[in-house]
């Protein structure tokens, strides 16, 4: 069990309007694909991130989010062998 804390890059914000439905599009993504958690907590900030620089609600193309996945800082909080 780990606990991780995801820093976005910091960008341009155009409306925030859909950010987190973006991330837990993100995160279901992350999980579909049954990636690990620093690569899920990457991508799902991203994706967030990118939808945030969008005017109107709107989603980032997958260069965007794979570009700013690159930029996202991870910090291990706690973490708990199972």
């Amino acid at each position: 069990v780990r606990m991780l804390h995801a820093v976005p890059p910091h960008v341009q914000i155009a409306h925030p309007t859909g950010a987190g439905d973006a991330l837990l599009a993100g995160i279901m993504v992350a999980l579909d694909q049954k990636l690990p958690m620093d690569a899920l907590a990457r991508w799902s900030v991203a994706a967030g991130t990118a939808s945030a620089q969008h005017a109107g609600v709107g989603v980032g193309t997958y260069q965007e989010i794979q570009e700013l996945a690159s930029q996202v800082t991870i910090t291990e909080i706690w973490s708990e062998d199972e």
